[in-house]
């Protein structure tokens, strides 16, 4: 994913190097709870959730085709257990 960002077009997701950001105040913070508003493809959830082991994650997306995206994703990713996605404002 990140490649394809780097060398074919942009793409809103997060990216490699500010994910490892994400990762590192996530696994300080070992929260119980996340919320991210905003899903697009899952990247970020699924980066809070490996970060967060035993977090549950949940993610606020307005686009059900974007939601739907993540969720396979998710569901490929083996975390989907531990990641709901709420469709709407």
């Amino acid at each position: 994913m990140d490649e394809f960002a780097y060398e074919k077009s942009l793409l809103i997701n997060i990216g490699d190097e500010k994910g490892e950001l994400l990762d590192a105040a996530v696994r300080r913070a070992n929260p119980s709870l996340a919320l991210e508003l905003g899903t697009y493809c899952g990247y970020s959830s699924l980066r809070i959730a490996r970060a967060a082991p035993s977090a549950k994650v949940f993610s606020v997306e307005r686009s059900a085709a974007n939601a739907e995206v993540a969720q396979r994703i998710w569901a490929q990713a083996g975390i989907a257990d531990r990641v709901t996605c709420v469709v709407g404002r």
